[in-house]
């Protein structure tokens, strides 16, 4: 439900209203008979008439039916929670009663649209814990607007909250969309460290980045991937694997650390990351056009050094061995 203020708008429904009968009238005599079923024939003609003029009685289809977007990123979800008001032919949306310039409006109706975090998450570049939030924007005709999370969720959409030091609040731009009929939430751009939030309706969007903290950050000093450097042999433990043996060439390029089979062990995967988890340890990267695809914390390359420099390695899957290899 969309509302300023106290009044509803038209199409829209008011504040949830339930009529219900008393176990009372239910046990008057039989000389009183009458008097219940006109009573019921009254009450019955109320809840018709507020389902008519758009009360909502019980669990009935809302004029703004409630919806949901998630999107999870590296072990990180991200979740909107929202309900989904419709224009109905009303054009300009902004600028008038239902969402005035200048106005502290959730995006969304009746319970204010909600922020959920799995995990702690930056937005616009600022830190964001994980939890519960209510959203809220304060929309203006002709500058950026205010996107604001505030820790108190459960609020009705006029519940506006006043500032306080617990929001988070940055500028959003505004830009210009074809007219969108259904208040909508959605995660269109999603790489491996970074989503993105829209939110449309009618000619306007605002987009808002949620920027994932790894699980497993994959840069590695100079400093510290140079124990590592160089050519190693490599061979699967399993004497039924029929590939041949190789050589396994560990380089650091860029901030990563890269292993580079020579030949090609898979028809697809010549190279993958190795991702530190400390101590000589790495687990696997899986690589697709240079970039990290996908991580697999199953797959442990633990290295053994010698007056600080590997000396050999081996990989396992879970508990089981699966190659080896020495600093040729």
């Amino acid at each position: 439900m969309v509302k300023t203020g106290s009044h509803s708008f038209p199409g829209e429904p008011a504040p949830l209203i339930r009529v219900r009968t008393t176990r009372r009238w239910c046990e008057n005599s039989r000389s009183n008979r009458n008097d219940i079923l006109m009573s019921r024939s009254r009450l019955f003609a109320i809840a018709m008439s507020l389902t008519l003029s758009g009360e909502t009685v019980g669990a009935q289809l809302k004029a703004s039916e409630r919806g949901m977007v998630a999107q999870t990123i590296d072990g990180t979800r991200v979740t909107v929670d929202y309900s989904r008001p419709r224009a109905r032919g009303r054009s300009p949306i902004y600028g008038t009663p239902m969402v005035s310039w200048g106005e502290v409006w959730t995006p969304g109706a009746d319970e204010a649209t909600t922020l959920e975090l799995s995990r702690d998450v930056r937005i616009g570049g600022r830190a964001v814990g994980k939890g519960k939030y209510s959203v809220w924007t304060v929309v203006r005709k002709d500058s950026a607007w205010t996107f604001v999370l505030d820790p108190k969720w459960e609020q009705y959409h006029t519940d506006h909250p006043d500032s306080n030091a617990a929001q988070i609040r940055l500028h959003v731009t505004p830009r210009a969309v074809p007219p969108v009929e259904v208040l909508t939430w959605s995660i269109d751009s999603v790489r491996n460290e970074r989503m993105t939030l829209t939110m449309a309706w009618g000619p306007i969007a605002i987009d808002v980045g949620v920027d994932i903290v790894p699980m497993y950050p994959t840069a590695i000093t100079a400093e510290a991937a140079a124990p590592y450097l160089g050519v190693y042999s490599f061979a699967w433990s399993d004497p039924r694997n029929e590939e041949p043996p190789s050589t396994l060439t560990i380089e650091r390029r860029g901030t990563n650390l890269i292993g580079r089979w020579t030949p090609a062990q898979f028809k697809t995967l010549q190279e993958f990351m190795l991702v530190p988890l400390g101590d000589g340890r790495f687990i696997n990267g899986f690589m697709r056009g240079g970039e990290l695809w996908a991580v697999n914390d199953e797959s442990i390359w633990t290295f053994v050094m010698k007056n600080g420099r590997a000396q050999s390695y081996e990989n396992r899957f879970g508990k089981e061995l699966a190659s080896k290899g020495e600093r040729r």
